[in-house]
Parts: structure tokens; C-alpha cells; sequence
């Protein structure tokens, strides 16, 4: 025997459906409150059965309602993208959701392999345990220097040429020098190779 239908009014519907899902007032604050957590589709799922409910409530609100309501619990990076491309349906509005989550994904993806500049220093700035070659030289210099003539002074050797030192001692090495002069003011000076060097590496420095 066939059932018979019985007609309801929205009332009576509308009260079945609180009494199922719970009161008007938890489901319009539970919606109003609905933010995203996880990925998009599964925003997507709870925002469609808490619009069903609320659909049910009130069958007056127009889609772009909806479709603010949905934008507005989006995550901060596919939220201001949605506010630009304005969907005009809800549909529309999941699809761009999905499609602006997936180019963040690939994105992440890519910096995550990118390899990070070199640092840029200065000439002589430190930078954690290291320094720069110019200061490393340097230092490299002086103890070679330092090593050499405590070598020498183990020795018995001079300082200068490494030959046996003794009282009276004198280099027998032959230095190379160099004239330098100024013909404006009528002057001219001689100095060892070695010296004029150390000159010019300090004028440079």
C-alpha cells in the first residue's frame, strides 16, 4: 500500500531540519565563523553542508552572500587572488580556490630547491670564522715571517742574510736600488728595491 504524502509548511521543514542539525542560532554562528584549515577541498566540503543548512533557514540569500561568506575564510595567500578575479558564482569561486592553492604548492616547491646567494663582503670583513684573502694573506705573511726568524735565531744565523752570525758580522748580500727624483724640485733620492717596495705597498694599502 502506497504511502501518502503529506504536505509541510516551511515552519514545520525548517524546524525538522534545527531538531536534526541543531538550533537556528548554532548553525548561522557556526557558518558566519567557518575559516579554512587545511587544504581547499576540504573547506570546500564543510562550507557546502553548513550552506545546505543554512540554505534550509533562510532560502532568500542571494549566491553572492555565499560567495563572500566563502572568501572571506580563506587562507591569507589564496584570499587576496579571489578578491581580484571576483567570481560571479560559487562554482567558479571553489575552481579559483583550487587553482591558486595548486600555484602556491608548485611555487613553495620551487624556492625550496633554489640555491641561496653568495654572500657579498667587503675587503677585510669578517664574516663568521672567516675573512677575507686580503687578511688572511697578511696574516699568512707574518707567521712565515715570524717561523723564519726564530728558525734563524736557533741557528745562530743572521736575520737579514741567514749567514753565520757573529760579533762584527756584516750581510755580504748586494741589494738592488733604485733612483727616484723630481725634476721640479731638483731632488733625487736612492733607495733599496725592498724598501721602495714596502713603500708603494703601503701607499696602495
Amino acid at each position: 500500500m502506497c504511502g501518502v504524502e503529506r504536505v509541510v509548511d516551511w515552519e514545520e521543514f525548517s524546524g525538522a531540519i534545527c531538531s536534526r542539525f541543531g538550533n537556528r542560532t548554532n548553525i548561522i554562528e557556526e557558518f558566519n565563523k567557518l575559516m579554512q584549515e587545511g587544504v581547499v577541498d576540504e573547506y570546500v566540503e564543510r562550507f557546502e553542508e553548513l550552506k545546505s543548512l543554512m540554505h534550509s533557514l533562510n532560502s532568500l540569500l542571494p549566491e553572492s552572500y555565499y560567495i563572500s561568506s566563502f572568501i572571506s575564510g580563506l587562507k591569507e595567500d589564496i584570499k587576496p587572488m579571489l578578491k581580484i578575479l571576483k567570481p560571479v558564482t560559487l562554482m567558479i569561486a571553489f575552481d579559483q580556490a583550487k587553482w591558486q592553492e595548486e600555484s602556491n604548492n608548485v611555487l613553495a616547491r620551487k624556492n625550496k630547491f633554489m640555491p641561496r646567494p653568495a654572500a657579498v663582503v667587503q675587503m677585510g670583513t669578517p664574516i663568521g670564522n672567516h675573512q677575507t684573502n686580503y687578511v688572511n694573506d697578511n696574516q699568512q705573511k707574518q707567521k712565515v715571517s715570524e717561523t723564519m726568524h726564530e728558525q734563524r735565531r736557533r741557528l745562530g744565523q743572521c736575520f737579514k742574510c741567514g749567514d753565520k752570525f757573529m760579533l762584527g758580522h756584516k750581510c755580504n748580500v748586494k741589494e738592488l736600488h733604485m733612483i727616484e727624483g723630481n725634476e721640479e724640485e731638483g731632488r733625487v733620492k736612492v733607495y733599496p728595491v725592498a724598501i721602495l717596495e714596502r713603500k708603494l705597498i703601503k701607499k696602495r694599502q
